[in-house]
């Protein structure tokens, strides 16, 4: 014989007045699990889920250390305005320093005095060198990147879904909550302000800026 449990009568009741008929503490985690008047809320998406063993990380910081080894005294570090002034030279000009290296080998006697060919195959093979690692390097750049985007992303979220929780709290002057609303708070008032200064208004008029108002 199956058992079947009994359904509770609160299923079938208006959800303002089940809200409204609990104790007060149960009352306010009802209210935050249903603010919209019996719509169940959402489980907060969670973009990634991702973790490092302590072993894991330090393989990576010691192949970070064995490269800068290897790097030390070999490489140069520019400032924001060398970088603007040297810039990188585009495929094209790439492909006219082969030929004028092509042109410079197979005709010696053409190279000016101001030239020095030794140091320009230096420079040229240490360019070639650096070519394969730095496109590795830049892919591994931008998979630890992308996997910290999601992983603020997530954080985020949760925190701002935790403030807006204590701000409830705090308005229904649970205990223990106001000073933590407070704190909350400064920071919150602070980012957003600091969010609104970085983002522009689109050309619609609307706003790019999709932290929610308190």
């Amino acid at each position: 014989m199956s058992f079947i449990a009994p359904l509770s009568p609160l299923l079938f009741l208006p959800q303002s007045f089940i809200i409204k008929s609990q104790p007060p503490k149960l009352r306010i985690i009802l209210s935050f699990l249903s603010p919209t008047q019996g719509k169940p809320v959402m489980a907060l998406d969670n973009l990634i889920s991702v973790t490092f063993t302590d072993n894991e990380v330090r393989i990576i910081e010691n192949a970070i250390k064995s490269i800068n080894r290897v790097l030390e005294n070999k490489v140069i570090n520019l400032t924001p305005d060398e970088r603007r002034q040297y810039g990188s030279i585009a495929d094209r000009n790439r492909v006219l320093v082969d030929k004028c290296k092509d042109y410079m080998e197979q005709n010696p006697e053409t190279i000016p005095n101001v030239i020095d060919k030794a140091e320009f195959d230096r420079d040229y093979k240490a360019r070639q060198q650096m070519q394969k690692p730095l496109m590795q390097l830049a892919r591994v750049t931008e998979k630890l990147q992308d996997t910290k985007t999601l992983l603020d992303h997530d954080n985020y979220q949760a925190s701002l879904a935790y403030y807006r929780y204590i701000k409830y709290l705090a308005s229904e002057n649970e205990a223990g909550t106001s000073s933590i609303y407070k704190d909350l708070k400064k920071q919150y008032h602070h980012q957003k302000k600091a969010t609104a200064q970085e983002d522009t208004t689109p050309t619609d008029g609307s706003t790019t800026d999709e932290t929610p108002a308190t």
